[in-house]
């Protein structure tokens, strides 16, 4: 039986409590897991959202953590709107209240395989995790990520900063979600709604629309946050601090825009083996699948597939 305890901690902004969940089997008190992983959840979500997914990972013997970043689902200060991280450097804090729990649950369940894993802004998250802190976990798994221009990234920052004048810090930006995700559904045809591009499940893409604390549109200090995230973790003289003996699995989507159908998530893989040369990177890309394959039709195959990846590097699965 899979049991599931909510708890909080301190976040870095030294104002909020974090909410956070672990899920694991009740044999798990008195036997050790086979490994930790560790959610990093999307732009505009909760961590509760992949209860289903964590479910399923724990029912296999491992023991699944995961946390609300600022601004979203229970870590949300009072007096500050959804999509408002904190007002200082947010891109580092956000990274170091993942590294936290890490810290935290690595004392509750020591040598143990800890695989990190990060979906959408989660995966970018994720991957500036590995710079900073990618020598203390055993693995990764990139789900739905992208590769932008820095040049975008900067100009996206650059009318941030100008709006945060205008309007404040707090604002809602209907002008930066317009920039940044005005594109993803230029190939969607037909079109029945603005989120389409999340997935080919219609009712996953309903159930997201109808969800209040889903999709709200980040205000002007959550944009500049996810911007410097993109560009930290697209920068390859800072990536050249992830271990290089470090496997890392790359999964996607191929109709996925976030991951430029598929091109960027190519260029990603390429950058991390050729260039990096990290010794054990594996890309897959799904196809007849948008950005959250973990809510498509055949997500049984995602989810066995990862099972599978995490059973070939850590042998006691």
């Amino acid at each position: 039986m899979v049991t599931k305890r909510d708890f909080t901690y301190d976040s870095g902004d030294k104002k909020t409590r974090i909410h956070a969940a672990k899920w694991e089997q009740e044999t798990a008190l008195k036997i050790k897991p086979a490994a930790i992983l560790q959610i990093v959840h999307g732009m505009a979500e909760y961590i509760d959202r992949y209860d289903a997914f964590a479910r399923y990972m724990a029912s296999h013997g491992l023991v699944v953590v995961g946390n609300d970043h600022l601004g979203h689902g229970q870590s949300v200060s009072e007096g500050h709107p959804y999509g408002y991280f904190c007002k200082d450097d947010p891109a580092t804090v956000v990274v170091e209240d993942v590294h936290r729990l890490t810290e935290m649950t690595k004392k509750e369940y020591p040598d143990v395989p800890y695989i990190l894993f990060g979906h959408s802004m989660g995966s970018f998250i994720a991957r500036d995790y590995l710079t900073c802190f990618g020598n203390e976990i055993d693995g990764a798994i990139i789900q739905g990520t992208g590769y932008q221009a820095s040049s975008l990234a900067h100009a996206g920052k650059a009318v941030a900063a100008v709006q945060k004048i205008v309007t404040g810090a707090k604002h809602p930006s209907g002008l930066m979600n317009a920039i940044a995700f005005g594109g993803y559904l230029k190939n969607i045809h037909p079109l029945r709604t603005k989120m389409d591009w999340l997935s080919y499940n219609e009712k996953n893409v309903d159930d997201y629309i109808a969800d209040p604390l889903l999709g709200f549109t980040f205000t002007v200090n959550g944009f500049e946050c996810l911007m410097d995230l993109v560009l930290r973790s697209g920068d390859v003289k800072r990536m050249e601090n992830i271990p290089k003996e470090l496997p890392v699995y790359l999964c996607s989507g191929e109709d996925d825009p976030v991951g430029d159908n598929s091109a960027a998530v190519k260029k990603l893989y390429g950058v991390y083996k050729d260039v990096l040369k990290l010794r054990d990177v594996t890309m897959k890309l799904y196809p007849h699948m948008r950005h959250e394959i973990l809510m498509e039709d055949g997500h049984e195959a995602v989810c066995e597939e990862y099972l599978r990846w995490i059973g070939e590097h850590w042998k006691d699965m």
